[in-house]
């Protein structure tokens, strides 16, 4: 979970969200040095609840999603959901096919 994929961009399309192309190409090549910075920063084993501070501006997820959202057409939605697939918090791509074939959430009996 260390860049943003065009991966991720096709599996929040099965969460209902599209990320057009302006803001594609941005993600992927004109800002993608700095959105993976802060990717990259952004420790997904980290537990909310253990944040000592209130979550608000300065704190890394919430300074990428803010950036994301500045893109046309990214709205917290798609920012969120780009920023789950991207950090690999949850397979987005293997819970849609478990779900195709019938087999509900991969890990759920």
């Amino acid at each position: 979970a260390d860049r943003f994929t065009a991966d991720d961009q096709v599996a929040v399309t099965f969460l209902s969200v599209q990320v057009l192309t302006m803001a594609a190409r941005a993600i992927l090549d004109t800002i993608a040095e700095a959105l993976n910075a802060s990717l990259r920063a952004v420790d997904p084993d980290r537990d909310l609840v253990d944040e000592p501070d209130p979550l608000g501006p300065g704190w890394l997820a919430w300074d990428l999603e803010t950036a994301l959202r500045g893109l046309r057409n990214v709205g917290w939605t798609n920012a969120t959901k780009l920023i789950v697939s991207a950090l690999r918090v949850f397979d987005v791509i293997a819970w849609m096919d478990g779900k195709n074939r019938g087999l509900g959430v991969p890990g759920r009996r």
